[in-house]
């Protein structure tokens, strides 16, 4: 039954995204400064607002992993700029800033930094609470993959996060995600059937080292070699646009065994997700490798049918990538090249959804 409601919301919604063109006039954005208490952090971000003077609903943006800046960037894309003026000019205020440790903001930037992630967040909540024109009862977070993890952290640690947006967001526990990440390169890449079995096999030896707490000098080597194959199973331009392992093995290896990134490997969404209350609206692209839908946002619908959400939908996107263009491959090669950011469809399917879950004309 839920997921005929979602075919329907989802027609529902593509008839209003080909009627509503879009627009980056209507709104003003100033620079801001504000602190993350639990570590007395300085974040400094940008506040998009709406020109009218209504009550408005509100969103803080919730990155990647990776060191990034307020405007997410690929490239010459910038995905939460465009968010963000997209969503302000169709009257909704957006937060978004950079990461602790990243442009203008304080700290130190820690890969998979989970905990410190969310209370950034939930201080971005905080901060959009004092601004006049938002309403205290509309304001919500929108998490692109690592952030579809964070989001959903706070959404279950403060009252005032009243709906939650999910875009390629990790669905399952650290193997199966990378896992599914790997095989989806790889076949993106062109490799035949034999070099997906031999890839597999790869993936099955490289797995227990990677998780593993201590490595002797032996196995060290092993994972090191192992790793440098593995990445041989993906395109060469993607080998550039992610960073060349076979050159910086060394790097490579110690940021996949550190201590806050072996933790991901063991954290398994679901839990977390079941405990949701607060509406919620997840979306993949069906050509996403990073986050692939098939198996990450199947997890999610799982965990909210037989968790505590009562009103979410779930929506898989036609020829969309893990940052939501319209493309081709779903290759990370393929970002690059691909002239628009986020598709239309896309951001208007997220503000009509925020306006009709917010009861907001």
């Amino acid at each position: 039954m839920k997921t005929l409601r979602n075919f329907f919301y989802y027609l529902l919604l593509t008839l209003l995204v080909s009627c509503d063109s879009y627009s980056n006039k209507g709104f003003s954005e100033k620079e801001i400064v504000f602190y993350s208490k639990a570590d007395e952090i300085m974040l400094s971000g940008t506040l998009t607002l709406p020109d009218n003077k209504d009550k408005v609903p509100a969103v803080v943006l919730i990155h990647g992993s990776g060191p990034h800046n307020r405007d997410l960037e690929f490239g010459d894309h910038k995905l939460f700029k465009d968010l963000a003026e997209y969503l302000s000019g169709k009257g909704i205020a957006v937060l978004r800033y950079d990461k602790r440790g990243v442009g203008k903001s304080k700290g130190q930037f820690i890969a998979y930094d989970l905990d410190n992630y969310k209370n950034d967040g939930i201080a971005g909540v905080e901060y959009l609470k004092t601004i006049d024109m938002v309403d205290r009862s509309k304001i919500g977070a929108i998490g692109l993959s690592e952030g579809g993890i964070v989001v959903p952290m706070m959404a279950n640690s403060c009252n005032d996060i009243n709906f939650a947006v999910l875009l390629g967001s990790p669905g399952v526990w650290g193997k199966d995600f990378f896992y599914a990440s790997q095989l989806a390169m790889t076949k993106a890449a062109g490799f035949n059937q034999s070099d997906i079995n031999e890839m597999t096999n790869i993936f099955d030896k490289f797995w227990p080292l990677l998780v593993k707490e201590r490595l002797n000098s032996d196995e060290e080597y092993q994972l090191k070699s192992l790793l440098k194959t593995l990445w041989n199973y993906i395109d060469l331009e993607s080998k550039i646009d992610l960073g060349y392992i076979d050159s910086n093995v060394e790097f490579w290896f110690n940021n996949f065994r550190s201590e806050k990134v072996r933790s991901f490997y063991n954290y398994d969404p679901k839990k977390i997700l079941s405990q949701l209350k607060c509406p919620i609206l997840a979306l993949n692209g069906d050509k996403d490798v990073q986050a692939v839908s098939t198996v990450n946002l199947t997890a999610i619908q799982n965990a909210l049918e037989n968790g505590t959400c009562k009103d979410f939908i779930t929506l898989e996107l036609k020829n969309h990538n893990h940052i939501f263009q319209i493309c081709k491959t779903g290759k990370v090669s393929e970002y690059k090249y691909i002239k628009g950011t986020m598709s239309d469809e896309s951001l208007s399917l997220i503000e009509k959804w925020i306006k009709t879950t917010t009861k907001t004309e």
